[in-house]
């Protein structure tokens, strides 16, 4: 059940980040404009992490938290304990060493913060690129579906192919962790987009709804903070999110839902910056004529009252 009114929130925004200056200057350009188009509705604090950066990152965050309600923490490490922290390709994701230094640095980023005072928490990958009505998307969600047990909600977010582009953390209802080339070679490409198998899931995508799984993530993910302060991240084996979201599950009495949402739409940082500045026009533009029309038909309602 929903335990806060959802039209005037606190909203954590979080992220960890390293030698992400292009990227950063996107980011604080958005999470601005954010600020301005909900200043009547949510309020917002930060939660931020950098690491070992040798560009401008440390200083664009440093200058953006200066009038900002939150924490950032900076560390600087010795070069021999310096962890890799961003990996480009399915290979270099999914070594040991990088999924176990991003559960740690995901846990630091929250260290100073939690126990979180806010109602629910943002938490966004680096070069995950969205619009402004990102909030008003997941708000909607949390209206529509939290009563049936959802307090997770992750995007659809896809690379430069069109297809969902974190499979590594998906794990649908069975525990089952399918393969883009498995999905390809039942369902064609265009079948791939909806990632799962289960005829009920996708029939679920095609309606719009969201999908109810094990593990998720998609690079950015809107969760209730008092299921975030009970849960951690770590790689006892695979992708980092697979613990942390069994520990989401297990919240609520066991009874924590995981949703993926075909309709909140993201773009993944792999496709080339003339291919990603496309697509996210192509992709982002029906998504904001859809979120400035349910905006202006609640303020309608609100004036009447």
């Amino acid at each position: 059940m929903l335990r806060i009114n959802i039209h005037e929130m606190l909203i954590t925004i979080s992220g960890i980040f390293r030698n992400n200056q292009s990227y950063i200057q996107w980011l604080t350009n958005t999470l601005t404009n954010i600020e301005q188009l909900y200043q009547n509705e949510h309020r917002f604090e930060y939660c931020f992490y950098e690491n070992d950066s040798t560009d401008q990152t440390q200083t664009l965050l440093n200058s953006f938290m200066k009038t900002r309600n939150g924490i950032f923490t900076s560390e600087q490490h010795p070069k021999s304990h310096i962890k890799p922290m961003i990996g480009r390709g399915n290979e270099k994701s999914r070594t040991t060493d990088r999924t176990h230094s991003l559960a740690e640095y995901r846990n630091m980023c929250f260290a100073k913060s939690k126990p979180l005072k806010s109602e629910w928490t943002l938490i966004i990958d680096s070069d995950i690129y969205f619009d402004e009505h990102i909030i008003a998307n997941f708000v909607e969600h949390v209206e529509k579906y939290s009563n049936d047990g959802f307090v997770m909600y992750t995007a659809n977010t896809v690379d430069s192919s069109g297809l969902y582009f974190d499979t590594w953390a998906y794990k649908d209802t069975r525990n089952v962790y399918l393969t883009r080339e498995y999905l390809i070679q039942k369902y064609g490409k265009d079948g791939a987009r909806i990632h799962s198998d289960i005829a009920v899931d996708r029939q679920c995508w095609n309606d719009g709804k969201p999908i109810s799984v094990n593990s998720a993530f998609g690079g950015c993910a809107f969760i209730e903070s008092v299921i975030l302060n009970e849960c951690s991240w770590s790689a006892p084996i695979g992708c980092e999110h697979w613990e942390f979201c069994r520990m989401v599950r297990e919240c609520n009495g066991g009874k924590g839902k995981i949703g993926v949402c075909p309709t909140i739409k993201c773009v993944n940082r792999e496709s080339p910056s003339n291919v990603k500045r496309k697509m996210t026009k192509q992709m982002l533009k029906e998504q904001i004529c859809k979120s400035k029309t349910k905006r202006q038909k609640a303020k309608q309602i609100t004036s009447k009252k």
